[in-house]
């Protein structure tokens, strides 16, 4: 993580990536319009003009908490270590993780960037590697409770999706929990982190693509030893673990309170506007819980497929909801804020960062 990102290799590989992941949005945005069938670009121009300015306000909040908590659960992890960290510098964790997930495939460049920004701070490799994957632990838990809730308060909201979009919130349940246990296993489990790195040495030393062995295998084992004594920490700050957790459910509850909001935003539209208002809080709530299923049915497909299936399973849900020209307009107007306008704050949070970082670098070598 440390000596791969940043290297012009790396920044070469994202940037192609950066670039494909414009051309899957575009073809994203497309595809609901083109699904839509009703919905044109003017009607949907139309329908922003009508949209209540402070619940806009309130969805892009939503979206900054997502960075914001995502920051402040790696922070809570760290700090039990004994590792002081800022409010802004775990901003910029947040921001790096979900910036890079977003535009690499199956979300591999989060972690490694995040770790990047980690390690630039101080913090030793083994502790950043145990907090990243506890808190990832911690994220897919706040995934799975999210669903859990949602479906005890209005079971019918599975019902709203076509058997395709069933099928994968069933996997996608399943998967998670799966991952969830994976994750506790790893820390509790560390024979197994040194049995694979050994098995790992030995190829690479058999297909001669490693020249010195016995040094990989002495700094394996002392890695693994540290690792050992960071996941005790872990396991005995249960304090640090609940804050984590719960700064987790928080970021996943913002990105989908997107959705609510920007939904009581355009209520004022023609149609609805002659709802009752606990009809309209009725509906905000569905649509919050529809988007907890979709999280846990496109979570689990590698990226750029998901943006497809979350959009697919989006006018599936919405539509359930509220009528289908209104829910591909919805869909549009949330996705642009939770997803695509919080890859675009998190890449401007990461640039000013790592300029930042640079600049101090470089007049840390002068003096």
């Amino acid at each position: 993580m440390k000596n791969e990102f940043g290297s012009p290799k790396d920044v070469r590989q994202k940037l192609i990536w950066a670039v494909l992941f414009v051309f899957i949005a575009a073809g994203s945005v497309w595809a609901v319009f083109s699904a839509s069938k009703g919905l044109s670009l003017n009607e949907y121009r139309q329908f922003l003009a009508t949209a209540d300015p402070l619940y806009l306000i309130l969805a892009f909040c939503s979206m900054f908490g997502f960075i914001f908590f995502e920051g402040l659960a790696v922070r809570a992890l760290v700090k039990a270590f004994g590792y002081p960290v800022t409010v802004r510098q775990s901003l910029v964790y947040g921001a790096s993780d979900i910036y890079f997930s977003a535009i690499t495939p199956s979300a591999t460049g989060g972690q490694p960037a995040c770790a990047y920004f980690m390690i630039k701070n101080g913090i030793p490799l083994t502790a950043t590697t145990v907090s990243l994957v506890m808190n990832l632990a911690m994220y897919t838990l706040s995934i799975i409770a999210l669903a859990i809730i949602s479906l005890v308060l209005k079971p019918s909201i599975f019902l709203y999706f076509r058997p395709l979009g069933k099928i994968l919130i069933v996997i996608g349940f399943a998967v998670q929990i799966v991952l969830f246990d994976l994750f506790l296993l790893v820390l509790r489990k560390d024979q197994w982190v040194l049995s694979l790195g050994r098995w790992c040495i030995r190829v690479l030393s058999r297909i001669h693509l490693l020249r010195h062995p016995e040094k990989m295998q002495a700094k394996l084992e002392k890695h693994i030893t540290e690792y050992k004594s960071f996941a005790a920490i872990i396991r005995s700050h249960i304090r640090g673990l609940g804050k984590c957790f719960l700064y987790n459910f928080l970021q996943r509850a913002c990105q989908l309170a997107v959705t609510s909001f920007t939904y009581l935003a355009t209520i004022a539209t023609p149609g609805e506007a002659r709802l009752p208002i606990a009809e309209c809080v009725s509906r905000a709530s569905s649509l919050f819980g529809v988007q907890s299923l979709i999280s846990i049915g496109a979570t689990f497909i590698p990226i750029p497929g998901a943006m497809g299936i979350t959009d697919m399973m989006m006018l599936d849900g919405f539509g359930a909801i509220i009528d289908p020209e209104r829910s591909a307009a919805l869909v549009l107007l949330s996705r642009s804020i939770s997803f695509y306008g919080c890859v675009i704050l998190s890449l401007i949070i990461v640039i000013v960062s790592y300029i930042k970082l640079h600049k101090s670098n470089a007049g840390g070598q002068q003096a």
